[in-house]
């Protein structure tokens, strides 16, 4: 009877104890940031991050904010922003919490490259001392090229199962003369292989790789050839979807900061 008794209490007590620092964590202060691909031009000058605090704080205060850059975890690589802006933009709800959305816009410096930050982070230094580090995603920063040897007329993409980034891209293509797609890239890392020959006119679709990141947009590297020399050109960014809703997906792929 004792040890039935024993076990009871403890299991209250342990119960009591998980409640308490639920109920801690509920009440904290906290950032979220969704893991993103953000995958655009160098002529993309503006970068648009998003992110949504639970209540009032200084990262999202310009007068408090020293500096804002973004960068790997070690910072071997780095961009500091010629400027930035801060923009409120709606509540969401995300695990009974109600948040605020703030847009950091960092205007990008000229960058003459392609750029790509694998494990990307948002670094904002506050005046008093303290610092957020918070991960993001990955960068992808693809340098326009000159040739003009095929124009897009319509292009849209799809995402399977209402999900939250890109499964499959179809391009209306016109070529000035006979070419073939080798592959199409939406990273400066990440190509999906084709062959696919083009007389004059085609429809192709291009099927993405599954990915760890939300993506709604990207820019789009096309290598081909016309007559077994290797050409790319860039296609400009483009919004293919985007979900309109004020419920945050609840998922790995949100990064949760206290910043009590």
């Amino acid at each position: 009877m004792k040890r039935i008794l024993f076990v009871l209490v403890t299991i209250v007590m342990g119960l009591f104890l998980f409640f308490s620092v639920q109920s801690t964590y509920s009440s904290s202060k906290k950032m979220l940031f969704k893991q993103t691909l953000y995958s655009q031009m160098t002529t993309d000058r503006i970068l648009r991050i998003e992110g949504f605090s639970n209540s009032k704080t200084l990262y999202a205060e310009f007068e408090a904010i020293e500096s804002i850059y973004i960068s790997s975890l070690d910072e071997r690589y780095k961009l500091l922003p010629v400027s930035y802006q801060i923009e409120t933009s709606g509540t969401y709800e995300y695990l009974g919490d109600t948040y605020t959305k703030y847009i950091y816009k960092l205007e990008l410096p000229e960058i003459e490259i392609d750029y790509y930050i694998k494990s990307c982070y948002l670094n904002i230094l506050l005046k008093n001392g303290e610092i957020l580090k918070a991960s993001i995603g990955r960068l992808s920063l693809m340098k326009p090229s000159d040739m003009n040897d095929f124009s897009i007329y319509n292009q849209y993409g799809m995402n399977s199962n209402e999900g939250h980034f890109l499964t499959t891209i179809v391009l209306d293509i016109v070529t000035k003369r006979p070419l073939q797609i080798e592959s199409v890239c939406y990273t400066v890392n990440h190509c999906v292989e084709l062959s696919i020959s083009i007389e004059h006119q085609k429809t192709i679709e291009i099927s993405m790789e599954s990915d760890v990141f939300y993506y709604q947009q990207t820019a789009l590297k096309i290598i081909y050839s016309i007559e077994g020399t290797l050409y790319s050109q860039t296609v400009d960014t483009f919004k293919y979807f985007e979900h309109m809703t004020n419920v945050i997906p609840e998922n790995s792929l949100n990064r949760i900061y206290v910043i009590d």
